[in-house]
C-alpha cells in the first residue's frame, strides 16, 4: 500500500517568494553601511521597512501566481515577463522622482494607478526620510498594501482554480 501524498502546487510560487525576500533583505542590510557613510541619518519612517518588505513579497507573489497560470496556458509569456518588468520598472518612480507627478491631471492620474507607484514611493520615504512635498507614509503605504492584498487574493484564487489543468496542459 503507498502513500500518495503531494504538496499544494501553491508551496513553490511562495518558496520562490521567500527566497527573494530572502535576498532582497540580505541587499537591504548591505545597504545599511552606505546609507551610515552617506550621512542620510536615522528617522521614524525607517520603522515601515519590515511592513513595506511584508507588502512587497505579497504582490510579487500575487503577480508571480498570476504569471505561473498564465504561462501554462502561453508558454512565451516567461519571455515577456523581463520586458514586462523593465516597462513597469520604468513607470514607477523607481528612476524618476515620485514629486515629479505633480504636471497633467491624466498622467497624474495614470500613475497612481500603477500599484508600484506608492510602492515605490512608500520605499522612497522609509529610506529618505519625510519631505515637505510628498504623500504621508501611513497613505502611500494603505494604498500600497490595500493593491497587494489584491493582487495577492487575484492571484491565489486564479491559480487556484487552474491548478488541476497543470498537469494536463504541460
Amino acid at each position: 500500500m503507498t502513500d500518495q501524498s503531494a504538496i499544494p502546487r501553491v508551496v513553490l510560487p511562495f518558496a520562490s517568494t521567500l527566497t527573494a525576500g530572502n535576498l532582497f533583505l540580505r541587499s537591504l542590510i548591505a545597504y545599511v553601511p552606505i546609507h551610515i557613510y552617506a550621512n542620510r541619518g536615522l528617522h521614524w519612517e525607517m520603522l515601515w521597512m519590515p511592513v513595506l518588505l511584508a507588502l512587497t513579497g505579497m504582490l510579487g507573489m500575487g503577480l508571480g501566481l498570476v504569471f505561473a497560470v498564465l504561462n501554462v496556458y502561453f508558454r512565451d509569456v516567461s519571455r515577456l515577463i523581463p520586458h514586462f518588468l523593465r516597462l513597469w520598472l520604468y513607470m514607477s518612480p523607481a528612476i524618476w522622482a515620485y514629486t515629479r507627478m505633480d504636471g497633467d491631471q491624466l498622467l497624474d492620474t495614470l500613475g497612481r494607478l500603477n500599484p508600484m507607484y506608492w510602492g515605490m514611493t512608500s520605499w522612497t520615504i522609509s529610506f529618505g526620510g519625510p519631505l515637505a512635498d510628498q504623500p504621508s507614509m501611513l497613505r502611500a503605504t494603505t494604498i500600497f498594501a490595500v493593491w497587494s492584498l489584491v493582487v495577492l487574493i487575484i492571484g491565489f484564487f486564479t491559480f487556484v482554480s487552474r491548478e488541476d489543468e497543470f498537469a494536463v496542459r504541460n
